[in-house]
């Protein structure tokens, strides 16, 4: 049950980019040093970054002003493909006092991210329920988020209701609920043995299920062919 790993991928990717937004309340020397550092992501030379970052954390900072050259640092490090060096980083930002809620959000969500990834399912929950614990935007996301983290421990039970809620309150907006969600939803009535359930799960690019019972050998599901090239031809 790895199938939701990728989405979860470009989110991250998308959310470490975010990086550069956190700017209020700097002075003018960090937010110079700040956007000289910037220049250099944007070149993609990492350790260039990286090593201005350090030194950066050799002269005096507040609290806010460190928070954020270490949530810079955990995106390089990301990039370089440490990903321990960038939970380190971004766990050191958020141990910083007096932090904006929304900067906490950012590295909540950051880190649990990058815990599901790395198949560090504890850690994950760890965080995502610190982030649902701010009570800020996109719950729906973070509930999902949440869920993959129980998944991941097998917690199946803990998992669906977290399931439920998002896909409802997605449907209660008038949207419709992500596929992937769904292929996740309709897994956990499979490992909690709810075959009926699953069958009702629906989407257009699911594959459709149109029988469920159990024989002798057990559990059985019918499942709708789809035509096409074989699975393994397509990864080559």
């Amino acid at each position: 049950m790895k199938y939701w790993i990728f989405p979860l991928l470009l989110a991250l990717l998308a959310n470490l980019g975010q990086a550069r937004e956190m700017v209020v309340g700097m002075n003018e020397r960090v937010l110079k040093r700040i956007n000289e550092v910037q220049t250099l992501i944007d070149a993609e030379d990492y350790p260039g970054a990286l090593a201005g970052l350090q030194a950066m954390q050799e002269r005096s900072m507040s609290s806010y002003e460190t928070a954020h050259v270490l949530n810079l640092q955990g995106y390089v490090l990301f990039q370089m493909d440490d990903m321990a060096g960038a939970r380190d980083a971004y766990s050191r930002a958020l141990e910083q006092p007096r932090l904006p809620e929304s900067l906490k959000a950012n590295l909540y969500l950051t880190l649990g991210q990058i815990c599901l990834v790395e198949e560090a399912y504890v850690d994950a929950e760890r965080n995502l329920r610190a982030l649902l614990a701010l009570s800020l935007e996109d719950q729906p996301d973070q509930e999902v988020m949440l869920a993959n983290a129980l998944i991941g421990q097998k917690r199946y039970d803990e998992a669906l209701p977290l399931l439920q809620t998002a896909v409802a309150e997605m449907e209660n907006a008038g949207k419709k609920p992500r596929e992937n969600w769904l292929g996740m939803l309709a897994a956990v009535h499979f490992e909690l043995n709810d075959l009926e359930a699953m069958r009702a799960v629906t989407h257009p690019g699911l594959v459709r299920i149109f029988d469920v019972g159990r024989s002798e050998r057990g559990p059985y599901v019918v499942l709708e062919l789809v035509e096409g090239e074989p699975l393994d031809e397509v990864l080559r």
